[in-house]
């Protein structure tokens, strides 16, 4: 896809001239911040775009409710600290740049790898299963706060900056948690394809669940509460869910009704022994 390139001149990035139909308003904006211009390189990478459900209730709701407003301060500690505190977790072998990078803006969390990798000793990673296996973790540590995530992911061209995402992968990924029903994260048909052909038949960190191809946010390899035996995270689980379908109604009583099918179901196919629930 042919874009038009920066180019460096007189201490700052310009545009060619007419390189796009507005290649002068752009140098002249180009022209205020001189050096610290990013060069945008696409490259092929897997994305995932994550919201917190029920965020902007809560945030209205604090206003007039101290109870919401200390509600509200628990969860943003939380969006604050999660990623660190996963990143502190990952082996001091794994290179930094195979880490997911993120970006977080109020409740939504925007997390990218690299696709693939030339670095010797990495032959088996993949960056859509990485970035899975994070969406993973933070299914479950948002569900033991009482919230639910809802989300999409993309393979494909991106670009991740310091500060900045941009590209059409991303932007896929932002589409499918936007036109999204259900709570999880769903994944795109390139997703999906990179999925099949790389390790379909091999883990359960995806699945296809009610006609949907999402990741296996509940897979107990996951699970951030290791103090407590699976069957029982998954006990409390339960009881957090039942909790939620009992005080809510409406539109977000109907996401975790389906959660409490796709928990059920979960248990049920790598839990059998567990009870069923009542």
């Amino acid at each position: 896809m042919p874009h038009a390139t920066l180019r460096f001149c007189g201490g700052f990035a310009t545009l060619p001239q007419n390189s796009t139909p507005h290649a002068a308003q752009v140098n002249a904006a180009l022209s205020i911040y001189g050096e610290s211009v990013p060069n945008i390189n696409y490259e092929e990478r897997a994305i995932a775009f994550i919201d917190v459900l029920g965020f902007s209730a809560l945030v209205n709701s604090s206003v007039t409710s101290d109870k919401k407003f200390l509600e509200l301060q628990g969860i943003v500690s939380i969006l604050e600290s999660v990623i660190p505190r996963l990143d502190s977790g990952v082996n001091k072998n794994v290179p930094a740049e195979l880490i997911p990078k993120y970006l977080q803006v109020s409740d939504c969390i925007i997390l990218s790898a690299p696709l693939t990798t030339k670095l010797e000793g990495w032959p088996n990673y993949d960056g859509l299963e990485i970035v899975m296996m994070r969406v993973s973790q933070l299914t479950h540590l948002f569900l033991e706060a009482g919230y639910l995530l809802q989300g999409g992911i993309d393979v494909g061209l991106t670009w991740h900056g310091e500060a900045n995402i941009v590209g059409p992968a991303y932007q896929a990924a932002a589409t499918l948690e936007k036109d999204g029903i259900n709570p999880c994260i769903l994944l795109t048909e390139s997703a999906n394809n990179h999925r099949a052909v790389h390790y379909a038949h091999t883990s359960r960190l995806s699945i296809e669940f009610d006609g949907s191809s999402m990741v296996n946010g509940l897979h107990g390899a996951y699970i951030q509460n290791r103090d407590l035996a699976e069957e029982d995270v998954y006990s409390n689980y339960r009881a957090i869910v039942a909790e939620n379908i009992s005080l809510l109604s409406g539109r977000p009583q109907k996401k975790w009704l389906w959660f409490q099918s796709y928990l059920e179901n979960e248990i049920s196919t790598a839990y059998p022994w567990l009870k069923k629930n009542a």
